[in-house]
């Protein structure tokens, strides 16, 4: 089927009434199939397919056999199937199941063709392409797979020993050492354990120190003492040694081995989480040198971690030690190394910032000019108000039509409604992220995403939408859809479009979600706090209805407005609070001052100053939806309409400090004072 690509509304689209994708026969068998493929009884999955009269059913139940570990089917069917369905999901999990059933009586020639193409991705594929390429006599290929694998693959303790036996002239003194210290990296410690005959005694003690660290062992100080004095110093045993003074409250201890950290870190994304907790330890101390120097020396690659070093230590040399040009440096090194318009954003913003502090207002502008060009990011917006005046944000719609949708029919679109409609909600967002990943443009995109809302999973449209965000493809329309969600609270404190963005950020609308600490439904109540609060309001309290739409949204919303009452008015306060709880918000504003009474403190930096980084995330994405939904909902947003957010319960005498006389004369309004500061 072709799916249009106008311009509809997430709403419009809710109201469209699609037909069964199979007959009521059909349903009920795949049903039961796949009911049945979840208890692992694969054998009646697929006879039970067998007996429908749609066979499509029964191709999404051998995918999901032929893609699992261990499921004994042959080569030449996994192999057919990989070649009928090149745009299926899982194509990874797919090729390594083929290399599996290589093992079974497969001739070399085919081996050897099927990687004439494409890499091993399993272990059981580097090992059989091995043999094959010592037979044929390129014993150096075979060397490099056989090395590969036993460093950075996983055996069981038979399986170990076989291979061992197998391949061991082919391994090396080196090759030893690494995947025991790749074991040991992963806390595998039985795994490691298995591996200590195979390296010398003083690689032995230096496993077994990090080892007793890592688990809180007694004796820790002899261990580390039977380290030989040129590994005591190595990448892995200074992290355990870190890790463990960290865990035992031992914060100078910890600081003292991250000043002196190797070159080398191992696995340096490890070594960030105990930095920036000890950098952010340090900045609320006010030992603000130690922190800007544990953020600055990071030794980070990895770009999710480089990202937040480079901003955290742009930030401390910008807000904290008055250091223009070398915050400067760090914010324009991140700009360089990201590309989601959230990163783009927060670096070009801040790099105004500091350009702004050095005294150079149009290299400020240009910068500020730059962030803005992401309008439905908190930054972006940030940003706006210092470029566009009065005028209002340019949020960017649902794509563009130029270009005709290129992925309109595909059949993955039946898999996805076929799928959903049987309820198996996990795979039909597996097969929408397939068909992100193989849309050719905006149009796809906006296709994908009208698609979804037809279906009323908005939860994968917005998926899409962030899916196609890291491909250059943005949408505010699609990232923040209008969802009908039954908006039921009347209280002149509480706007839509709040409700809304919270509860994107909550649930992606998906009425049924429950987190790993037990929150459900679209607001992502826990049932403690809607106990509380049912009562408040008059409700009975029923934890099975938390997922009824209009209960979760009634008690989420009332809860939502207590807290905004409880904050005098501030969205940033109550936000906070939602996500981490009221306590957490009180500690924050004993440690890092109260943005609403307190002049000295600025609110952005405030929220930066949250200690838990989901929070900080949460009270940044919830705000920057707020400002789109009121678009959505056909208010015109003024550029400056995030600062007034964040104005929000300030009392006006800390308002009129950050404003000139001349402003504070002709401004009364708390909400004027707010626009103009």
């Amino acid at each position: 089927m072709a799916w249009s690509v106008a311009a509809h509304s997430s709403r419009a689209a809710a109201d469209v009434v699609l037909p069964p994708p199979v007959s009521g026969t059909d349903a009920i068998i795949y049903k039961s199939a796949f009911k049945e493929a979840g208890r692992g009884r694969w054998s009646a999955a697929h006879r039970l397919a067998a007996r429908a009269r749609d066979p499509l059913g029964a191709r999404v139940l051998r995918w999901m056999d032929y893609s699992r570990a261990y499921n004994y089917v042959s080569f030449d069917d996994i192999s057919a199937f990989i070649a009928a369905n090149p745009d299926w999901p899982r194509q990874q999990g797919l090729q390594a199941s083929a290399e599996t059933a290589m093992l079974n009586d497969v001739e070399d020639s085919v081996v050897t063709a099927w990687f004439r193409w494409r890499d091993p991705v399993s272990r059981d594929g580097r090992l059989r392409f091995a043999d094959a390429l010592i037979k044929a006599g390129d014993v150096a290929r075979a060397e490099k797979l056989v090395r590969h694998a036993w460093v950075n693959d996983n055996f069981s303790s038979k399986d170990l020993k076989i291979i061992y036996r197998r391949y061991k002239k082919m391994l090396r003194k080196e090759d030893h050492e690494a995947r025991l210290d790749r074991l040991v990296w992963q806390n595998r410690q039985r795994d490691a354990r298995r591996m200590l005959r195979n390296v010398d005694k003083g690689q032995q003690a230096l496993a077994q120190a990090r080892m007793a660290l890592h688990s809180f062992a007694g004796g820790v100080d002899a261990a580390i003492a039977r380290v030989p004095d040129e590994l005591v110093e190595s990448a892995g045993l200074m992290y355990e040694r870190l890790r463990w003074r960290r865990r035992k409250g031992r914060d100078d201890g910890a600081r003292d081995i991250l000043f002196a950290a190797p070159e080398d870190l191992g696995v340096a994304k490890l070594w960030w989480r105990e930095r920036v907790l000890q950098a952010r330890k340090s900045l609320n101390r006010g030992d603000i040198t130690d922190a800007y120097r544990l953020a600055s020396e990071h030794g980070q690659i990895e770009s999710s971690s480089f990202a937040e070093a480079e901003w955290l230590a742009g930030w401390i040399a910008l807000r904290f030690l008055g250091e223009n040009e070398r915050a400067f440096k760090h914010f324009t090194r991140l700009h360089d190394a990201v590309f989601m318009p959230i990163s783009r954003a927060r670096a070009a913003y801040w790099a105004g910032r500091s350009t702004d502090a050095m005294g150079d207002p149009e290299g400020a502008a240009l910068w500020y000019a730059q962030a803005a060009q992401y309008p439905g990011t908190y930054y972006g917006q940030l940003a706006s108000a210092r470029t566009l005046g009065a005028r209002a944000l340019p949020f960017a719609g649902k794509g563009s039509n130029a270009k005709p949708a290129t992925i309109a029919g595909h059949e993955l679109f039946a898999v996805v409604r076929l799928l959903n409609f049987l309820g198996e909600d996990r795979l039909a967002g597996a097969f929408t992220r397939r068909l992100v990943e193989i849309s050719k443009g905006p149009a796809d995109h906006a296709v994908i995403a009208h698609f979804a809302h037809m279906l009323g999973r908005h939860d994968l449209a917005i998926r899409a939408a962030k899916q196609a965000t890291r491909d250059g493809y943005v949408s505010d329309a699609n990232i923040f859809p209008l969802v009908d969600i039954p908006f039921a609270y009347e209280n002149s404190v509480l706007e839509h479009a709040l409700v809304l963005a919270l509860t994107r950020q909550e649930s992606l609308f998906d009425r049924e979600a429950k987190s790993h600490a037990g929150a459900r439904g679209l607001m992502q109540l826990m049932p403690a706090t809607a106990r509380v609060v049912s009562r408040r309001v008059r409700l009975p309290y029923a934890k099975s209805k938390l997922t009824n739409a209009a209960y979760n949204v009634k008690l989420g919303s009332a809860y939502l407005a207590d807290l905004i009452e409880k904050y005098d008015g501030s969205y940033v306060l109550a936000l906070a609070a939602y996500n981490a709880g009221p306590s957490n918000v009180r500690r924050w504003l004993r440690d890092n001052g109260d943005p609403r009474h307190d002049p000295g403190v600025d609110l952005v930096d405030w929220i930066e100053l949250i200690s838990i980084p989901e929070t900080r995330n949460y009270v940044q994405r919830v705000l920057e939806g707020a400002q789109v939904y009121r678009w959505q909902l056909g208010v015109r947003v003024l550029a400056d309409s995030l600062e007034r957010d964040l104005a929000r319960g300030v009392t006006p005498r800390v308002l009129a400090s950050r404003c000139s006389a001349a402003e504070v004369s002709t401004l009364i309004a708390v909400a004027d004072l707010a626009a103009h500061c």
